[in-house]
């Protein structure tokens, strides 16, 4: 799994995405089956496990740890930890399985909280148990006729760091708080430090907290509620006017860091909805934009990710349609693209006739590989794509070390010690893009940051929209290192 630094990105995560929390290694394994696009998120702070994936086109930050509060690893202390050091979610969702009321709920449903009945202060006396109660609500909006359709309800939950096996024992619980209809072990050790972030908590029931416990079912009961958070995360979304940004600079760089080199199909999940819907739609617009990293003044023209993107989807569309592959995946390497089946390619060069396929076979022959700008062969369980034209370093730098402007940095009046531009400190080379930087005052702050860095010793890619602003910026900068390499897309 691809290997991403939080610090690098939490201008893209502020306030867009949803943290999810799960307390123990089934809820971690089935959150993480869920989420698309994954990689690893680092973190300065003791973890059990960071993911960074998306649901729907929704950022997810997925942190595991373990049950309870007390311990050091608790999901409950490294929730509070995270939320102070780092971007503010949108929504906080603790995730997995719970005890539940024998005369409210049935096992496997699963149940929406956002009243938390905190209740792990008590005292033993001759007569009992008695809890010392504090009540948490969340400002979470619930559509309880949306939810009905998961199937779920809502309900208060106790929270409590005890793990019920005893009828005795639960029933003089739900005898004093009557209104709580089931029980978990972690949200009271951070509902209280969100401040004003939304939080609900998703359980699906595993056991009665009886006499009869059993953690045998608990795996299935933890996937139960991973499959069934997409929906109500919709429904939350959309009864809470809760929105996320999905077309900025800072977050596509973080997308493209998430997805890294290879985009990887199943067919389970081509054929969800039509192939060609699912391969044009969701495929499509990620694809070629990978693939416009290939395209400047240098390397492939603007026609490039479009005429190969076609023959990429394409290919894709035979091998599941009329090959029997069962996966596919399409490598982006710096010199080179490949694409893998799980069993034997037809060549591309026998496709003399046919539909979509063999035209976009036929226009991106005749436009690169005649000229020997690229070759291509089929061997075994794949097609490779040798592109002749491109820069090994330059491509480098646009996947690895793309930099990105430091928020709050430009026009503040304070000069910022770090630098305005973000990227991994162990870049030899960096690539700056000019697109979306609109005002002459940042330019200009930007110009000042490269001419600091040239004399690091950092290579500088930068891509200009045009010439005239290259030369503008080539001015501008005056560099005297012979370590800028100014181009235009």
């Amino acid at each position: 799994m691809k290997s991403i630094d939080i610090h690098y990105h939490e201008h893209a995560l502020e306030k867009n995405y949803i943290l999810i929390l799960t307390s123990n290694d089934k809820e971690k394994d089935a959150l993480n089956s869920i989420l698309k696009h994954k990689a690893e998120l680092r973190l300065q702070m003791p973890n059990r496990g960071c993911t960074i994936g998306t649901l729907d086109k929704r950022l997810i930050v997925h942190l595991s740890g373990a049950s309870g509060a007390s311990k050091e690893g608790s999901i409950a202390n490294a929730a509070v930890r995270f939320i102070e050091a780092y971007s503010t979610p949108r929504l906080i969702i603790l995730a997995g399985i719970c005890w539940g009321d024998p005369n409210f709920t049935f096992i496997g449903q699963t149940l929406v909280c956002t009243h938390i009945l905190s209740l792990n202060d008590m005292e033993v006396t001759p007569t009992g148990t008695r809890y010392r109660k504090r009540s948490f609500k969340s400002n979470t909006v619930l559509d309880e006729d949306q939810l009905a359709s998961v199937p779920c309800t809502t309900a208060t939950m106790a929270s409590l760091e005890t793990l019920y096996k005893s009828d005795a024992a639960r029933d003089d619980l739900l005898a004093q708080y009557p209104e709580v209809k089931a029980g978990e072990m972690e949200a009271f050790g951070f509902v209280q430090s969100v401040g004003q972030v939304p939080w609900v908590v998703v359980k699906t029931v595993s056991d009665y907290g009886g006499d009869s416990f059993s953690d045998i079912a608990q795996k299935e009961i933890a996937a139960t509620t991973a499959q069934r958070l997409p929906i109500i995360i919709d429904s939350l979304c959309q009864s809470n006017g809760y929105s996320f940004e999905t077309v900025s600079s800072a977050y596509l760089h973080l997308f493209d860091a998430m997805i890294g080199d290879t985009i990887s199909l199943h067919e389970r999940d081509v054929k969800k909805i039509g192939l060609n819907d699912i391969l044009n739609n969701e495929y499509g617009p990620l694809l070629l934009r990978k693939l416009r990293n290939y395209c400047s003044e240098t390397e492939y023209d603007a026609e490039f990710p479009f005429l190969i993107c076609d023959v990429l989807l394409e290919l894709s569309q035979n091998a599941f349609k009329h090959n029997g592959s069962k996966t596919l995946s399409i490598c982006l390497n710096a010199t080179s693209i490949t694409v893998m089946t799980d069993n034997d390619v037809f060549d591309m060069n026998q496709l003399t006739t046919g539909r979509g396929g063999a035209e976009a076979w036929k226009d991106f022959s005749e436009r690169y590989m005649d000229n020997g700008n690229i070759s291509y062969r089929a061997k075994k369980n794949h097609h490779r794509f040798s592109l002749h034209r491109v820069n090994k370093n330059l491509r480098r730098a646009k996947e690895n070390c793309a930099a990105t402007i430091r928020p709050d940095t430009i026009g503040s009046g304070f000069s910022a010690p770090n630098g305005i531009l973000v990227f991994e400190t162990t870049c030899s080379s960096v690539f700056i893009s000019t697109d979306g930087i609109l005002m002459r005052s940042r330019a200009l702050s930007i110009i000042e940051d490269i001419k600091r860095r040239l004399s690091q010793g950092l290579v500088i890619y930068l891509c200009c929209r045009n010439s005239d602003e290259a030369q503008r910026y080539k001015s501008a900068i005056g560099d005297d290192t012979e370590k800028l390499r100014v181009f235009t897309v």
